[in-house]
Order: structure tokens, then C-alpha cells, then sequence
């Protein structure tokens, strides 16, 4: 059975993606595609160089293949990441024949080579995650836009998907971005920016949400944001600042990894998958629901992503994140109403087969 599907207009060959995290500078996109997703995701990048929190800073649970990470958003900066990825696309230009210069990398990212121009792989996709600097001031929002718009004229042109990162717990401040009015002034800049790309086609914008800003009125305010900005889909969500009970239930912890689950950070493992999934759910009705403003005219909601809710406006697209690990999971994430499942620490324990295995799973679901 095939797993094909269309998201944002384009057919991709399954909905599995790797989550942010596993290649913070865009190293390896080309390796991670090979073992098997349709969308990777990249980075998060931010303006300037960062180091991120001193080391140790990423914690194993291995008892619940779970982990505890406080990277704080560790980047070479977004001219380097924008680099690397103007390479990445000048060695595929030179590798099909369209020569080894500027009119070859051009003609490749303006669809001659008949790819998408940010993965460069027919059927899938590249997002790259963008992030404000630590030091850059958490009340400033000018200073805040300037921060994600940088990452987006630098790396943009590569990318076919930009994430805007605003959940990360592990730096100071900015899960408070989550609010909708700077939210709301953040995602509008972003996506200004994103339009103004010199490319034929634009990348989309998707904002990732913390899994922890989690009642209603948080929940709204997100889905406002989005509507008003014109950000095209939203990734639930992201790493978690609380301490999921362990698994199976009425297990006790080793006692090293009791001591681990005081490290501070943000934690990840199949023990968010019972949260993910309702969370999901949640905001697809939310957001299916269209500009509140505009709410009462939306009529039944579609089978394809990227079609009209109504006759109005483009339906939001979901990619879910957290604690998906089997096909059953990816099923359930999916139910809920995303259209990618995307994994992180279940490759981290499960290996390069991981994603070959999640879509033999999905498969067999289907028959």
C-alpha cells in the first residue's frame, strides 16, 4: 500500500518527518532523507553564533527512551547555515548537469531540475527552523522580528518550509512569544519576509507551539495569531517543561534516572504521546474553524491539506510532534488531523531503521 499524500500543494511520498534537533546546522539533510522521511527539518538557526547552555546538557532516560535536553538553541548562525545550504544546492546543480554557478543554482531553486528546491528530493520536503538569540531582549519585539526576519532573508531561498520556533524551553523568554500580539507581530514579519524570497515559489511558514501552553484561551490565542498572520500551518508541539508520569504506569524509576528527571530541560519520549495526539485534535477543530471573524461561513472540512475549510481560505496544516514512535501512533497523530508525524527521540533510540519501520507499520494498518 502506498503512504503518498499531498501536503501544500505538493505529493509527498509518506507523512513521516524528523523532527528539529537532530541536525541543528543542516549538516546532514541529504543522510537523514535517505533513511526514509518526507520532511526533514533542520536547524533551529538563529541570527548570530551561539553557544547554547554549557555541557552536559542532554540527559538520557533509557529505562522510558526518553531524554532530557537544554541545548539552548546551540547555532553557527544563519549566514553559515545559509551557506552550507547555498552549497548543498550548487554541488546538486553541478551533480545534474546545470554547471557550477549562480545561473545553476538559480535555475535549480526556480523548478528546472523539477525538484522541490529546498530538499532537492522529489516527494519530499525541507524545513528549516528559525529562532531569535538568547541575548536579543525579551520585550523588545522590533528587535524580536528583526532577529527571525534575518534568519529568513539568509536561509529562506533553501528552504521549502520555515518554522518558526517560539517553544523552545530552554531559552529565556521565549515561550512568552506565544501570547497573540507578539506572536500575532512575529509571524507577520516572518511571513512578509518569506513573500519577498527571490524564488518562483515561496516557502511556506509553519510556527512550532510548546505542548505546555495548553488551555483554551493559550490555544486560541495561537490559532489568532496564525489566522491574522497568514502563517500557513502550525507543528504540535514541542519539547515539555513538565515530568510525565513513567511508563508502564506504577513503574519506579532507577534511581540515577530519578536524579536525571531534576535536570532542567525539556523533556521528550513516548510519555507525550498521550498528550500530543488530544492536543492535535484540538487545534485542528480550532483552526478548522477558520478567522473567528469569519467562523460562522466556513462550511465541512476537507480530505486535502491546502484546500478551503470553505470557499475562503487555504485549510491550516498540521505536522504533529511528541512521543510518536510506532505506525499505530503515527495513525492516531494522523486520525487527529495532522498530516505529518514527526519523530525525534524515537529515532534517537530506535536508529536509521526507525522510519523504515513506522511506515511498514502504517502500511499494514492500511490492508
Amino acid at each position: 500500500m502506498k503512504l503518498g499524500f499531498q501536503v501544500f500543494g505538493y505529493t509527498l511520498s509518506n507523512p513521516i518527518g524528523i523532527s528539529a534537533g537532530l541536525d541543528k546546522h543542516a549538516d546532514v539533510p541529504d543522510a537523514l532523507f535517505d533513511i526514509g522521511p518526507a520532511i526533514v527539518e533542520v536547524g533551529g538557526t538563529t541570527p548570530l553564533p551561539q553557544e547554547g547552555n554549557p555541557k552536559p546538557r542532554v540527559f538520557r532516560l533509557p529505562s522510558q527512551h526518553a531524554m532530557i535536553n537544554r541545548y539552548g538553541l546551540n547555532s553557527k548562525g544563519a549566514d553559515h547555515m545559509a551557506k552550507v545550504l547555498k552549497q548543498r544546492v550548487r554541488d546538486f546543480a553541478y551533480a545534474a548537469g546545470f554547471g557550477d554557478h549562480d545561473k545553476s543554482e538559480e535555475r535549480v531553486l526556480n523548478g528546472e531540475a523539477n525538484v522541490p528546491p529546498g530538499s532537492l528530493v522529489p516527494g519530499k520536503l525541507l524545513a528549516v527552523q528559525v529562532a531569535k538569540n538568547k541575548l536579543t531582549p525579551d520585550g523588545d519585539i522590533d528587535a524580536i522580528k528583526r532577529d527571525y526576519v534575518y534568519c529568513v532573508d539568509r536561509v529562506a531561498r533553501y528552504a521549502d518550509i520555515l518554522v518558526v520556533n517560539v517553544s523552545s524551553p530552554n531559552t529565556p523568554g521565549l515561550r512568552d512569544l506565544q501570547a497573540a500580539a507578539p506572536l500575532t507581530a512575529i509571524l507577520t514579519a516572518v511571513v512578509g519576509a518569506a513573500k519577498k524570497v527571490e524564488r518562483t515559489t515561496k516557502p511556506y511558514v509553519m510556527v512550532k507551539v510548546s505542548p505546555d501552553e495548553d488551555s483554551n484561551e493559550q490555544i486560541s490565542g495561537i490559532c489568532e495569531a496564525v489566522w491574522n498572520s497568514g502563517v500557513d500551518g502550525v507543528i504540535v508541539g514541542n519539547t515539555t517543561n513538565r515530568r510525565p508520569d513513567p511508563l508502564p504506569k506504577g513503574v519506579a524509576l532507577p534511581a540515577n534516572e530519578q536524579q536525571t528527571l531534576q535536570e532542567t530541560g525539556g523533556y521528550s519520549g513516548p510519555q507525550l504521546f498521550e498528550r500530543s495526539v488530544p492536543l492535535v485534535a484540538r487545534y485542528r477543530a480550532l483552526l478548522d474553524q477558520g478567522p473567528p471573524s469569519h467562523a460562522e461561513h466556513q462550511q465541512s472540512t476537507p480530505t486535502e491539506e491546502g484546500q478551503a475549510p470553505g470557499a475562503s481560505s487555504p485549510r491550516k496544516v498540521i505536522f504533529a510532534s511528541g512521543g510518536i514512535t510506532t505506525g499505530q501512533e503515527a495513525r492516531a497523530a494522523l486520525d487527529a488531523g495532522a498530516s505529518v508525524a514527526m519523530m525525534y527521540t524515537g529515532v534517537v533510540y530506535g536508529g536509521v531503521g526507525t522510519v523504515t519501520r513506522v511506515k511498514q507499520e502504517l502500511r499494514a494498518l492500511q490492508e
